[in-house]
């Protein structure tokens, strides 16, 4: 998990930190030896995403959900029971089982759909007796999700590489020992090619510098302030 604190300390040596917002998932696979045919088909197709340039969608292997997730009879997905805004953290998910102990795990990851990026449950969390739970995300919300939005729960996240440059080592037996970091993209849909001209048609926002960092501008004073540093709405 990648967070944006600075850090400073002072004459008298006091600890301050400060949040600047924003998260993404950091995600490292470090592979067995391989063989040149169990290695060249991964090989390829990260080549083909052109180092940091492109993003693709990535399922963490050995990572299943801890949750049996029962769902209400009648229902087949799990859906948002009201509108939550951008920047909140607290979720009304509905469609579970009515009363029912631990259907939400602390670990399950999940994304909702009208949203690329992905959250997880840091506690354990039951249904009451309207099939609902109130789930506190982590991190909070990157942009507003409506009522009705799906909720899935899954460890996939939409990512691109981390560096432009890759390497891998074969030793004299043939084989191939590698590894590759991942980072999570998260392209809001509110703002992909057009910036807020007026305070009347802001919304809140994350914007980013040119290293892909977040920085969640949560009123337009801020948005200026962030665009007058070339701050920009896409992740790069």
């Amino acid at each position: 998990s990648v967070n944006q604190t600075q850090i400073t300390t002072s004459h008298s040596l006091q600890r301050m930190a400060t949040s600047r917002g924003g998260q993404r998932w950091l995600i490292k696979f470090t592979y067995p030896p391989m063989s040149r045919e169990e290695f060249n088909p991964i090989w390829s197709f990260l080549i083909k995403q052109r180092g940091r340039f492109n993003a693709f969608t990535l399922a963490l292997p050995n990572h299943e959900t801890l949750s049996p997730l029962p769902l209400a009879t009648g229902s087949n997905v799990l859906k948002i029971n009201k509108d939550v805004g951008a920047g909140e953290n607290i979720l009304d998910i509905k469609n579970f089982t009515a009363n029912t102990t631990g259907v939400i795990k602390a670990g399950d990851y999940f994304r909702i759909a009208s949203s690329n990026k992905t959250y997880i449950a840091v506690e354990d969390y039951n249904s009451n007796a309207n099939k609902r739970a109130l789930v506190t995300t982590y991190p909070s919300l990157v942009q507003p999700i409506s009522e009705n939005d799906i909720v899935t729960f899954e460890p996939v996240f939409r990512v691109s590489l981390v560096n432009d440059n890759m390497t891998v080592s074969i030793p004299s037996d043939t084989t191939r020992n590698f590894s590759v970091e991942f980072i999570e993209t998260i392209t809001s849909s509110v703002y992909t090619s057009t910036a807020p001209t007026s305070e009347a048609d802001f919304t809140p926002h994350y914007m980013y510098d040119s290293y892909g960092y977040s920085y969640y501008a949560s009123t337009y004073s801020q948005h200026q302030t962030y665009a007058s540093l070339g701050y920009t709405h896409t992740a790069p």
